[in-house]
C-alpha cells in the first residue's frame, strides 16, 4: 500500500473517530438534560404514611380541628402533604364541629391550609338539634358519580372558601349557588351568586 493512500485511510479513520465522539457526547448531553427534566417535575418524597390522624388544640385545651386520612405522602420540595380519602372536623367551639371528607386533597406548609378536592361534603349538627349539609362541586353529566370541585379550609381561622356550585340544605330547606364562604365559628354560610331558595313549610 503506497503512501497516499496510507494517508487517506488514517485521515477517514481519524474523521470517523471524530464523529463517533460528537454522536457519544450529544446523546450524553440530551440524556443528562432529560434526566434533569424528570427529577425537577418529581417532587421527592420526604414521608409516607397511612391511617394518618392529626389534631391541633387551642391554648385553651379545647380541639381547635382534628383530620384523618388513609394515606399521605409528603413532597420535600413543596412542603404540601397529598391525602387519600381525608376528612375534617372544624370546632366552633368544644362542640358541634363541622364534619367535612373528600376524596383526595392537600395540606400546604405548616398546615397553614387544608384543600378538599371532588365529592367535597359537609355536615354539622346544630345547637338546636338541626342537621346541616352541604355539597361542592359539578358532575360532568347525569351518569358521573364524581362531583368535581375543591374547597380551601383555613383551620385556624375556622373559614372556608370555594368558587365551585354549591348546595346546601337544612330542615329549613334547600338552597344553591356559585361559590360559597363558610364561617365555622358563626355557623354561617353565605352563598356568593345565582343563589336558588326553595324552602320547606312546616306542618301547622
Amino acid at each position: 500500500m503506497n503512501k497516499a493512500l496510507k494517508s487517506f485511510f488514517y485521515k477517514i479513520s481519524i474523521l470517523l473517530i471524530l464523529i463517533l465522539l460528537v454522536v457519544m457526547y450529544e446523546y450524553l448531553i440530551d440524556t443528562t438534560s432529560e434526566q434533569t427534566t424528570d427529577n425537577s417535575h418529581s417532587p421527592q418524597v420526604s414521608s409516607f404514611a397511612t391511617d394518618v390522624y392529626v389534631v391541633q388544640y387551642q391554648e385553651n385545651g379545647a380541639i381547635n380541628y382534628q383530620m384523618t386520612a388513609e394515606k399521605l405522602i409528603q413532597a420535600e420540595s413543596t412542603d404540601i402533604s397529598y391525602l387519600t380519602n381525608p376528612t375534617a372536623h372544624i370546632y366552633k367551639n368544644s362542640t358541634n364541629p363541622w364534619f367535612i371528607r373528600s376524596d383526595t386533597g392537600e395540606v400546604g406548609p405548616k398546615g397553614k391550609t387544608v384543600k378538599l378536592i371532588n365529592n367535597v361534603k359537609g355536615t354539622q349538627v346544630d345547637e338546636k338539634g338541626q342537621t346541616n349539609h352541604f355539597e361542592i362541586g359539578q358532575r360532568k353529566n347525569d351518569t358521573d358519580p364524581i362531583k368535581y370541585g375543591f374547597v380551601m379550609i383555613y383551620p385556624d381561622q375556622k373559614y372556608a372558601e370555594s368558587k365551585d356550585f354549591t348546595t346546601i340544605s337544612s330542615d329549613d330547606g334547600l338552597s344553591s349557588g356559585i361559590g360559597v364562604k363558610a364561617y365555622f365559628e358563626q355557623n354561617r354560610l353565605q352563598l356568593l351568586s345565582k343563589v336558588k331558595t326553595q324552602i320547606n313549610k312546616r306542618p301547622e
